[in-house]
């Protein structure tokens, strides 16, 4: 065995050994649940640590009760579980169908997925008619489906694409068969119509007012049936790829009783626009609110997480613990898990992060005072790499946060010139969390 291959499976063991960064609600639960008769399903929600649940709640009512278009957002950080709300809200949209009659056709779609495909709108709208064939009441939405296939054909033929994706479709299939209805060959005789009587120039202009025309026709005809389209992972996307579905969503699907709900972070979204408009086209006096304002009508914002349900997810984080010694060890004693919670701000991502970071630091047998050394110092390194590097490099830089330790003040000032507010913050809670501690590390490092 060669010593990488040595080193290889010391640090990943064969056993489970880290813990894994899944939605707090996974879709998986349920999923395979939808195909029965039954009208309601039991969930363990005692799990869901932070308010989702009647948030989640609030919101599907919100978009049951409203009849198109709409598009709303929900803004969060990275790691702030927009992922965990926006499936919840997608279950209850759901359980709502059970109750009332199956209203509702409910759409998933990650756009990350799909960020490489030249019109992203195109699978997006593959997964409406997907929807749209799963759902009981289908054979009343021919019309529909008709309309969104006119669409992205249309959209594909300007770039002469295939779509495969859309081809796959099991109701798709038959549609474009011999003797069926042709829709590619309908799109192309159009297209040859169109060219005939204006030119090429308004060929693309021609394509998009029909299919807008049928599309607005078939929603209106929905007969109290609504579609809601829920999307995740927008601002994990390039850049162009983000505006331009935003755009379409706007332009082409923006239709009466049809509902869009975008999870995304909207510091990386404004940099998106503000980047594309004011920077690329010289927009100087462009606004990235009333831009959005007119894309998006309502948004719901995640805040930060009250303190007492972060507590509570970190104890379940620590339960899960693969290894039993790094589990006692947090479990024992509580100014670890204090260490934990004020460097993750509050985020439940950055905290699985965390506790990986330990895991990994920890792998071999420590007693209690290294492993809390671990704790520390992975903590304060998430929160400002360059304060940590100041601290471990620098023995000035140590003497001075040692004889600042208890003058907040003149130790914020310090500490500001390496970390944003929000960070700065929550070192100086890390700090004097333990100030013994603190003071005994400060003298460790100075030894190493």
């Amino acid at each position: 065995m060669t010593q990488l291959h040595q080193a290889t499976e010391e640090l990943l063991p064969e056993d489970p050994y880290f813990l894994v960064d899944n939605p707090l609600f996974d879709l998986d639960s349920w999923k395979d649940f939808k195909k029965t008769e039954k009208q309601t399903l039991d969930i363990d929600f005692s799990k869901l640590c932070f308010e989702f649940k009647e948030q989640a709640r609030h919101l599907a009512r919100s978009l049951c009760n409203n009849h198109g278009p709409l598009t709303a957002a929900v803004y969060g950080p990275w790691g702030s579980g927009k992922t965990t709300l926006l499936n919840l809200i997608s279950f209850f949209l759901w359980e709502d169908n059970q109750l009332k009659n199956h209203k509702n056709i409910v759409v998933k779609f990650n756009a990350w997925l799909y960020e490489n495909e030249k019109i992203i709108l195109i699978p997006l709208i593959g997964h409406i008619i997907k929807a749209i064939h799963e759902h009981d009441r289908y054979t009343e939405l021919k019309d529909l489906t008709k309309a969104l296939l006119t669409t992205a054909f249309g959209l594909a033929g300007n770039l002469k694409l295939d779509i495969p994706f859309i081809q796959s479709i099991p109701i798709i299939g038959p549609l474009l068969s011999p003797g069926k209805l042709e829709i590619s060959k309908l799109i192309s005789e159009f297209s040859k119509n169109i060219k005939r009587q204006n030119g090429d120039n308004f060929l693309e202009k021609s394509i998009h007012y029909s299919s807008h025309r049928e599309l607005k026709k078939a929603t209106e005809n929905l007969k109290g049936c609504r579609i809601h389209i829920v999307i995740d992972d927008l601002d994990r996307c390039m850049p162009n790829k983000a505006i331009a579905l935003l755009e379409g969503i706007k332009s082409i699907l923006s239709h009466k009783h049809i509902s869009f709900l975008i999870g995304l972070n909207k510091d990386i979204l404004n940099e998106y626009i503000r980047k594309k408009y004011r920077d690329e086209f010289g927009l100087r006096q462009f606004s990235v609110e009333r831009y959005l304002d007119k894309i998006i009508q309502v948004f719901y914002i995640i805040r930060s997480h009250d303190p007492n349900d972060v507590k509570q997810y970190l104890a379940q984080k620590i339960d899960s613990i693969p290894n039993p010694e790094i589990k006692l060890l947090i479990q024992k004693h509580r100014e670890l898990r204090s260490f934990l919670q004020i460097s993750s701000l509050g985020n439940p991502r950055a905290l699985i992060r965390l506790i990986n970071a330990v895991i990994v630091k920890s792998q071999h047998e420590i007693d209690d005072d290294q492993f809390k050394r671990h704790v520390f110092e992975c903590g304060l390194k998430s929160l400002s790499p360059e304060l940590f590097s100041e601290l471990k490099e620098h023995a000035i830089s140590r003497d001075y946060i040692g004889f600042v330790l208890s003058n907040t003040d003149q130790l914020n000032d310090f500490i500001s010139t390496f970390a944003e507010p929000e960070r700065t913050e929550a070192i100086l809670r890390l700090l004097n969390c333990d100030g013994e501690y603190s003071q005994k590390w400060l003298a460790e490092i100075e030894s190493d």
